[in-house]
């Protein structure tokens, strides 16, 4: 017999009290006890994400997004960005998002930075 074989017992052979027996496969668990496989990526994916991070990192290098309202009309896209602003407004104002209403004479408005 090698080494790393066990020999099949049973309980008959040892005298082990039932409570010990069943309390002892209460206490196992499947999960617990095996040995955790290593994930593998799945390599049929490894190219496409390698294509989507050149590529959005390529357009952020080329035409990197505004930071403010100056940066957006400054730009050469500045178009797009106003269409953008005013279809995003159009949308806020049809779903109900806000209403406009005139500003009392004596409060403090809030600053807010319009983020794009």
């Amino acid at each position: 017999m090698l080494d790393d074989e066990v020999s099949p017992t049973t309980t008959d052979d040892i005298n082990v009290p039932e409570s010990t027996i069943q309390s002892g496969m209460n206490d196992y668990q499947l999960v617990r006890d095996r040995e955790r496989r290593a994930p593998e990526p799945n390599p049929k994916y490894s190219f496409a994400d390698l294509v989507y991070t050149a590529l959005v990192v390529g357009c952020e290098i080329q035409c990197p997004e505004p930071v403010s309202y100056s940066d957006a009309m400054s730009s050469t896209a500045s178009d797009f960005w106003k269409s953008a602003m005013d279809e995003e407004i159009d949308s806020l104002k049809k779903n109900d998002t806000w209403t406009l209403i005139p500003k009392p004479v004596n409060a403090r408005t809030i600053d807010r930075k319009m983020d794009l």
